[in-house]
């Protein structure tokens, strides 16, 4: 027997490498050694001679045979290197174990080996998500900076560098449309194009030679002119066909002005006999021609240069998509980016045409189009254009258009007389004009521009004054343009410098104030133009007005010095060293300027330790602004400012107005119970009889019954007085007996509401096309924008979600495999979610609503079958308790609060889809049922707003609805009012600001991000903010926030999983 092995090679075909056109390095001629070598070989090149030949082509080879030589040419395109952003120790830990194992499978097939090496794969693939994951949440938390932002303009740049072709330059097409790739074909082509460019006959010249037929002298370009065109061409351009960038003629000085202008010359002559040469060939003249990537038309047309920018906008904006479209990125530096990528491609060259309103048009279309796309908003979404340039921070492009036409008409015109530009827009072409409507002209849409821009009407030379037009001393002409007006804005203050300077010489002064031994000289005139105390002094027949010496009590002289000065030179400098003086000085004289920069620069100061002596202060001079600014901080900042020196010195009446108050900012009443002890233990002598007053206004019954039994209770100073012991056993019951709630409330159980916080919406989890979110996002009233906030530790759609205080609540709802009992708060001080005790039943699809401090959760679902029964949780204790259970078991049910008591409103059996409303009592503990609604709906938005509870959409069993009801509960009766603009099911309404918000949903087809708010004063729907996620079982609530957004920020990458 013969053993052999046998290996098979398979023979592999190498890729075609492709062919990179080798460029000259140019560039190194900004080294003077490499300038001067350059200059040595072209020399000899020449045969030591230093004139150039008359020939372009013969010098032309030469210079670039010499720039191969002396500066090299590039070896091609650099290789790019693979990214390994998220290439972690753990990634290539886990392929290399990978590798290893597929070794160790190859070598022994095993099972255990086989599920050795599966085993591995698994985890190399968990490992690379979990890396990109965190590279990628790394990546939108850096984008929100300044460092982020330049990444971002990197990265563009690098993808449309990535998306060019390296050959694009050597590749045309023929007249048929063919692509054109060797150079000789490209040279011809080039040649015929020409031919057709500059050989096309022109009416207008033919209109010129009939009028002007004696031909004028033409003056020869001089040495000058091309030595200064030279130093005004910007180095590292691109160079043209000829492969010759300007670097060549600044390094080459005098020979090459020389040889330049000999050739320009003898292109001028060529032009004078009537024809143009190319080569030696007669050329031809086109109708249009392409300079500098614009199309320029001998009628002045712009609409295939508008098209073409356009298609450019949209080019840039496909390779910059995946930064646009990507629903992480706030509309804030979607808007930038749009701002300094695609912008600038739409309005390229647009500043040298006048444009048509028809043009116009179809540069903003386009424009919203991208901006539409960008920011995730369809027409569906009923959003208006106006809101969506708003939302990503743009102009609108007509205007900047404009910008750009009279920012360049303003340079052309502050340009020399001989500037050709200028001397373009000064030509006037004699002759008669064609029958029929005047054709647009550059300077009819400058005129406009002025008009709609400037609101003025300019002459063409005033915008060559540019001194004069920044500093408003231009003078307008009127509209029939024989008188003008002119008006300095120096004059008075050169005016009042001037009095200044007499003040301090002591010229021409009638008064002179004494104030404790110091004498200050002023003019009558200035003191009681600016001050009403000087002006009632001097004008009123008052001894004072007839003396020259008045003397001043209860100021302070160097505050009345000051003040002196500023009513001379309006500048006064406000700081910690003169404002307590100053400011009594500026209230006594009513220089209210003065006395409000007083006060702005006291509430700069505003700070925990000392917040309460400028309150104090500002209470002593009456400034009721700053006493109100300063009352607010004290009372957003109670908890540091009850720690400081000042607040254990305030006094009783003072320490009561600030405990009572609603708006006190604290994170738990723990923090007031704290503060009064403090207060009371700093002389406790004289402040022991005080403290029932004190815990009057202290809400016990906020308090955990944990914190009441081993705090309140152990504590001497509440255990010695009567009236403390019964207001510790009101808290007690309020904890002990939750049903008699709504009896026991008094002010001691009405939760305090910060003073400067507004309502944020939050919109939490809920599902769109198959997939399910544990994100959550706030909508923020202040500057009408979402935010992302901390997700979820669990994903969850169909999801209760209800307000506490200031904690958002996530009860139940459904994960993608399973209904959820569990239970998780929000707090937005930390912005983050901590788990909470979990409910006693599976729920989803469910009802949930706040009702004296207890969270209920009513109906819903839980894997089986539906629901009718109810429970509550008390977030004192952390426990859940059963309730009595609703007559109707109820899926896709909604409850709300109204009147001291729980509605279930709506929902679905099992078997149909219910119009029946039940009402519950917690004193009786029972439900009851009351009218009907109008209309059968599951999945409906319910929500209480004045008095009303309202009902919004939903589904009947067969479609959609967009129809709205309310329920009146004094007659006990459904009313129609106006319906949404859009059908929603399964979404959430809420009421924040007298308004109705619903949000998110779904039409019938899709999940919505839109949001539509109601306004029962003018009984209609508008639409609003769109959320950045499609969310359909949704959950939403309301939260009254101090601080929004929060500082930190989590984590954006949001992963799904199926429905």
């Amino acid at each position: 027997m013969v053993v052999c092995g046998m290996t098979l090679m398979v023979c592999k075909t190498k890729r075609s490498k492709i062919e990179i056109e080798k460029k000259t390095k140019w560039w190194k001629l900004k080294k003077e050694e490499c300038c001067e070598e350059f200059r040595q070989k072209l020399r000899q090149a020449l045969g030591g001679q230093v004139v150039l030949p008359d020939d372009w082509e013969t010098t032309a080879e030469v210079i670039r045979e010499t720039g191969r030589k002396v500066l090299g040419v590039s070896s091609g395109r650099r290789k790019e290197d693979k990214e390994t952003w998220w290439w972690n120790e753990e990634v290539q830990d886990s392929i290399q174990r990978k590798r290893l194992a597929k070794k160790k499978w190859d070598m022994y097939r095993t099972e255990e080996n086989r599920q050795e090496y599966k085993e591995s794969q698994r985890r190399v693939k968990r490992e690379v998500s979990k890396a990109k994951q965190k590279a990628y949440g790394e990546l939108y938390t850096r984008l929100d900076t300044r460092e982020g932002e330049k990444d971002l303009y990197r990265l563009a740049r690098q993808r449309d560098r990535d998306g060019k072709d390296v050959q694009q330059v050597r590749v045309i097409k023929d007249r048929d449309g063919r692509v054109l790739t060797s150079e000789e074909s490209v040279q011809r082509r080039w040649k015929e194009y020409f031919e057709e460019l500059m050989n096309e006959e022109n009416e207008r010249e033919k209109r010129v030679e009939e009028v002007n037929s004696v031909e004028q002298k033409v003056d020869k370009i001089r040495k000058d002119e091309v030595r200064k065109a030279l130093k005004r061409m910007k180095s590292g351009k691109a160079v043209g066909p000829d492969d010759i960038p300007v670097e060549v003629c600044k390094c080459l000085g005098e020979a090459a002005v020389e040889f330049l202008t000999s050739l320009f010359n003898r292109v001028l002559e060529s032009e004078r006999s009537g024809t143009v040469r190319l080569q030696g060939e007669e050329v031809k003249k086109v109708q249009e021609f392409k300079y500098l990537w614009s199309t320029v038309q001998s009628n002045g047309e712009c609409g295939k240069e508008v098209k073409k920018r356009v298609q450019a906008g949209w080019n840039g904006w496909r390779k910059v998509s995946g930064v646009l479209c990507d629903r992480k990125i706030s509309a804030r530096i979607k808007g930038k980016v749009y701002r300094t990528v695609e912008r600038p491609a739409m309005l390229y060259g647009l500043e040298t045409v006048s444009l048509r309103k028809r043009q116009e048009s179809e540069l903003e279309v386009a424009e919203l189009k991208m901006l539409r796309f960008s920011l995730g908003v369809t027409r569906l979404d009923r959003i208006r254009n106006k809101y969506i340039i708003g939302t990503a921070h743009v102009g609108c492009l007509g205007d900047k258009v404009r910008e750009a036409r009279l920012r360049w008409f303003g340079h052309v015109q502050r340009r020399e007389s001989e500037y050709i530009g200028r001397r373009m827009l000064d030509m006037e072409l004699p002759g008669r004009r064609q029958r029929g409507r005047l054709k647009r002209r550059y300077m009819d849409g400058i005129n406009e521009d002025m008009k709609l821009l400037l609101r003025l009407r300019l002459r063409q030379q005033q915008a060559s004054e540019r001194s004069a037009m920044m500093e408003g001393g231009m003078q307008l002409v009127n509209r029939d343009g024989h008188s003008i007006s002119h008006n300095s804005k120096r004059h008075y203050h050169d005016s009042f410098v001037s009095m200044n300077r007499m003040r301090q010489r002591g010229l021409l002064c009638d008064i002179v104030l004494h104030v404790a031994n110091k004498e200050i000289k002023a003019h009558k005139v200035v003191l009681a133009s600016c001050s009403p105390y000087f002006h009632a002094m001097f004008t009123n027949e008052m001894s004072e007005s007839r003396q020259t010496h008045v003397t001043l009590h209860d100021i302070d002289p160097q505050a009345l010095e000051q003040l002196v000065q500023y009513a001379y030179t309006a500048e006064i400098v406000v700081g910690e060293g003169n404002v307590q003086t100053l400011l009594p000085a500026a209230s006594l004289l009513q220089l209210n300027g003065v006395r409000d920069a007083c006060c702005k620069f006291l509430l700069s100061q505003l700070d925990p330790s000392n917040c309460l002596g400028i309150r104090g202060f500002a209470d002593t001079h009456s400034c009721s602004d700053l006493l109100k600014s300063a009352h607010k901080y004290v009372l957003q900042h109670f908890v540091e400012v009850s720690k400081t020196e000042e607040f254990m010195l305030l006094p009783l009446k003072q320490v009561l107005d600030l405990i009572s108050s609603d708006n006190l900012n604290v994170p738990s009443e723990e923090e007031v119970y704290r503060a009064v002890l403090s207060w009371v233990k700093h002389d406790i002598d004289g402040r022991r009889q005080h403290v029932p007053r004190l815990m009057k206004c202290v809400r016990l019954p906020l308090l955990t019954r944990d914190f009441l039994m081993s705090n309140v209770d152990t504590e001497l100073l509440v255990r010695h007085h009567s009236e403390c012991k019964d207001l510790l056993i009101e808290a007690l019951k309020y904890h002990l007996m939750p049903e008699q709630r709504g009896v026991l409330s008094n002010c001691r159980t009405r939760p305090r509401r910060c003073e400067g916080a507004s309502p944020v919406l939050f919109a939490v989890g809920g599902g769109s096309l198959f997939a399910i979110h544990g994100d959550c996002e706030a909508y923020d009233t202040r500057t009408d924008r979402w935010h992302m906030v901390a997700s979820m530790s669990t994903r969850r759609a169909r999801v209760g979600v209800a307000a506490i205080g200031n904690k958002l609540y996530a009860v139940g709802g459904y994960d993608g495999t399973s209904d959820l009992a569990t239970v998780e708060s929000y707090d937005p001080v930390t912005n983050g979610w901590q788990p909470e005790v979990s409910m006693g039943t599976r729920r989803s699809c469910l009802g949930v609503a706040v009702l004296h401090g207890l969270l209920y959760a009513a109906g819903g679902y839980d894997g089986a079958s539906c629901l009718n029964s109810a429970e509550r949780y008390d977030p004192l204790t952390g426990t859940w308790t059963s309730i009595a259970a609703m007559s109707t078991r109820r899926r896709y049910v909604r409850v709300a609060t109204l009147d001291g008591s729980l509605y279930a409103v709506g929902g679905y059996d099992s078997s149909s889809h219910l119009a029946t409303v039940e009402k519950y009592d917690p004193q009786s503990n029972a439900w009851t049922a009351i009218a009907n609604m109008l209309s059968r709906r599951s999945s409906a938005g319910v929500a209480v707003l004045e008095g009303m509870l309202y009902v919004a959409g939903g589904n009947d069993g067969t479609s959609c609805l967009n129809s709205v009801e309310r329920y009146n509960p004094k007659t006990n009766t459904w009313e129609g009012v106006a319906p949404m603009n859009i059908r929603r099911s399964t979404h959430d309404l809420v009421a924040m600001d007298g308004w109705l918000y619903a949000v998110g949903g779904n039409d019938g087809s899709s999940s919505l991000n839109s949001i539509e708010k109601y306004n029962p004063r003018s009984n209609k729907w508008v639409a609003a903010s769109c959320m950045f996620t499609r969310r359909s079982s949704v959950g939403v609530a309301v939260l009254e926030l101090l601080n929004f957004p929060p500082p930190s920020s989590p984590t954006l990458s949001v992963s799904s999983t199926s429905l």
